[in-house]
């Protein structure tokens, strides 16, 4: 499966809601030029494909069934970020943090000058635009 993660119960009703990639939105001033050493960040918004905020704090037995069965998981949805630089060099992840209302944060500081690939992906499947370019400079406010 691409594009989407099904969830059950994640937008408060008993039905299979799906988070859905493409419509899954993410904003924040770590998406363009960011300063080196300051901490930056952006968040993930995961929407369903009514348009609805996906997310589990609505229902105590959300479940999100992945591409593979054995990877089920309980609470809320698992995206993975990775940086890397734009060569492919060196590449970290980094923690995304879920607020129990659709909304995931991640937070994190760029040490070096240069452009860096941000992807943000749920169940192996990249949301709308990822990867994102990010160019970490010096002096920038």
């Amino acid at each position: 499966m691409t594009g989407s993660a099904h969830v059950r119960g994640g937008n408060g009703d008993s039905g299979a809601a799906i988070c859905n990639l493409s419509k899954t939105t993410i904003s924040g001033p770590a998406l363009s030029d960011v300063s080196v050493g300051k901490h930056t960040s952006f968040v993930i918004n995961a929407i369903d494909s009514s348009g609805r905020m996906c997310h589990s704090s609505l229902s105590l037995s959300c479940l999100i069934v992945c591409a593979r069965p054995d990877h089920l998981k309980a609470g809320g949805l698992s995206f993975v970020v990775t940086i890397s630089d734009v060569v492919g060099n060196k590449s970290f992840d980094v923690p995304v943090a879920d607020k129990g209302n659709g909304l995931y944060s991640v937070n994190f500081v760029l040490s070096k000058v240069g452009d860096y690939l941000i992807k943000v992906e749920l169940d192996g499947s990249h949301v709308a635009g990822s990867p994102f370019v990010c160019s970490a400079k010096e002096g920038i406010i």
